[in-house]
């Protein structure tokens, strides 16, 4: 199933999602930029376009091992991405490369977060715990190549909808 939800300006973010608690009121004008999903286009008033997602893989260093404090960290970094954090995604343990790789460091996990550019999206992965850890922080903004591919799938006859 496949649901489209209406754009909504930052300034009607407030009025538009539910509101429990008095302290989700500041959250949602806080992040209000970043919760919508949008961003001007060439500075034409009323016209928005969806803000990017950026995938960001974490690379330990070799011999890195978990403390402790390690899921406090993270979570922690976590709920300060807010509703910017799309995906929290998952750690990952066994891994493997083949050719160039980034290196003393293995794939140890990885995040999709919504920003409204490669610059805003470096900002929010400078708090990353992997940082202080010793290992790095890969960002990557993502697009979606499905309509092209379902065209591609059409012309070959090999799509089963």
């Amino acid at each position: 199933m496949h649901l489209q939800f209406p754009l909504v300006r930052p300034d009607e973010l407030a009025e538009r999602f539910p509101v429990t608690r008095p302290g989700q009121v500041d959250q949602v004008r806080r992040h209000a930029d970043m919760v919508a999903c949008l961003r001007p286009v060439g500075g034409r008033a009323g016209v928005y376009i969806a803000m990017a997602t950026y995938l960001f893989t974490f690379r330990p260093p070799t011999g890195y091992a978990p403390s402790a404090d390690t899921f406090g960290a993270w979570a922690g970094w976590q709920l300060e991405l807010g509703a910017r954090l799309k995906d929290r995604g998952n750690p990952g343990f066994a891994a493997c490369s083949l050719g160039a790789r980034a290196a003393d460091t293995t794939l140890g996990g990885y995040s999709l977060i919504r920003a409204g550019g490669l610059d805003a999206a470096v900002a929010l992965a400078r708090g990353c715990p992997m940082l202080t850890a010793g290992g790095g922080v890969e960002i990557c903004e993502l697009t979606s190549h499905d309509e092209r591919f379902d065209q591609w799938l059409d012309a070959k006859g090999g799509r089963c909808d």
